[in-house]
């Protein structure tokens, strides 16, 4: 399990629009993915982590249409 509690997910800006990425940090919820992953969340967004990268649940795409974004763990 990881030993972080909130990661830092980098959200990226519209392709086409030369707006800047956008930061969220999310929060362990105490659920479990079906990988067995923990679970972590801001508003809408579900992701599960795992080596870096959060996979989006809950949707068929993440944000803008990506479904694995780079994650950073805040110890």
């Amino acid at each position: 399990m990881d030993a972080a509690t909130r990661y830092v997910i980098t959200l990226p800006g519209r392709p086409g629009s030369h707006r800047p990425q956008e930061a969220v940090v999310v929060h362990a919820t105490g659920e479990m993915s079906e990988w067995g992953r923990p679970v972590f969340a801001a508003g809408a967004l579900r992701v599960d982590i795992a080596d870096g990268i959060a996979h989006v649940l809950a949707a068929a795409t993440g944000p803008n249409g990506h479904t694995c974004l780079p994650a950073t763990p805040l110890l």
